[in-house]
């Protein structure tokens, strides 16, 4: 990473874009100050600033980045979700294995009530 990128955030061609831009504004508005009778002057300078403003608080932006999470964190974290998952494998097979239950109690069932009907039938 470039260091202008680590100061302001942004890359330089970024910045002259954004440099570039302020000033063409001011320098217009500072050009149509005197057609609109206001002091074009004081506007363009404050736009300048408001600019420049901008640019500062995007260092700021900038450098309060998240860092990069230390290796030995993420191989614990890696860790812990890898025993959530052995953990999650394991609900799913007791899963699999209830609804096979469920499944052969539901047989048996259907089974015992044609026996019955059979039964009362032959009464």
């Amino acid at each position: 990473m470039s260091r202008i990128r680590e100061i302001f955030g942004l890359d330089g061609k970024d910045i002259i874009i954004h440099v570039g831009v302020s000033v063409v504004v001011a320098v217009i508005v500072g050009g149509a100050g005197g057609e609109f009778n206001y002091d074009g002057d004081g506007v363009a300078t404050l736009l300048l600033a408001a600019s420049a403003v901008v640019l500062v608080a995007r260092m700021f932006v900038g450098r309060s980045k998240p860092r990069a999470i230390p290796a030995e964190s993420g191989q614990a974290e890696l860790e812990e979700l890898d025993d959530r998952l052995y953990q999650l494998e394991q609900e799913r097979a007791r899963l699999h294995e209830l609804e096979e239950r469920v499944d052969f109690a539901e047989r048996l069932l259907v089974g015992e009530r044609a026996k019955r009907a059979d039964i009362e039938e032959g009464r």
